[in-house]
């Protein structure tokens, strides 16, 4: 059974590049630092500690978003654009334009997304059917940081881009990332889970394959 997860459309653009193949999601609930010890439900550790790979037995196991192995499809904007003897439909991508072939649904499956149908406006990713996925993942490892102990952001799909910081005007990857990062948050959580709060996140590294690969 494949999982879905979302992406906006730049970082769809992203991995259909080949530019990502990381990505970050916010801990929940919030873990808690008690002294020198931090707090997630059942799970405890030090302050000292940097990463946390968890394994099958560890409290934070059971909380994970994903794991190895599993596979992934991928909700992205989209909009119908073309509708066939009742139960077929073609999907368009924000990402790059791209319209899909007829998509045949079972008759119950179609009656959600009738609504859509000849609609102009570009829909949320959250609302995009699983049929009509095209992009397919394989979780190749999962572990736990601190957001601002990113490494290596070009992992993350960062485009090349320029922003000046206090000591030169240059492209600066952790600047790109931090403004993505922060835009992706919903402004009354920033406070909570922003750059500047510097959350413990899940990272999530995937490889892409065919959708046949996705089904075996």
């Amino acid at each position: 059974m494949t999982k879905p997860i979302m992406f906006n459309t730049e970082m769809v653009r992203a991995i259909l590049e080949d530019r990502k193949t990381v990505t970050r999601r916010v801990v929940k609930p919030r873990p808690i630092l008690d002294g020198q010890l931090w707090t997630c439900g059942d799970a405890r550790w030090s302050d000292m500690i940097r990463k946390i790979t968890p394994m099958p037995g560890h409290s934070l196991y059971n909380r994970m978003p994903y794991r190895s192995a599993d596979i992934l499809y991928v909700r992205e904007t989209w909009k119908i654009v073309d509708f066939l003897d009742g139960l077929s439909l073609k999907f368009e991508y924000a990402a790059d334009g791209k319209i899909s072939d007829f998509i045949d649904f079972t008759s119950d499956r179609l009656q959600k997304f009738l609504k859509y149908i000849n609609r102009k406006k570009w829909c949320p990713a959250r609302f995009m059917p699983c049929e009509a996925a095209r992009i397919f993942l394989r979780v190749t490892d999962v572990w736990v940081v601190r957001l601002q102990d990113i490494g290596d952001c070009t992992k993350e799909g960062i485009a090349p881009g320029r922003h000046e910081t206090a000591h030169m005007n240059d492209y600066d990857e952790r600047c790109d990332f931090k403004l993505l990062w922060d835009s992706t948050i919903k402004p009354a959580d920033r406070a909570l889970y922003g750059w500047e709060d510097n959350p413990w996140v899940w990272v999530i590294a995937f490889e892409k394959i065919t959708k046949e690969e996705a089904a075996t």
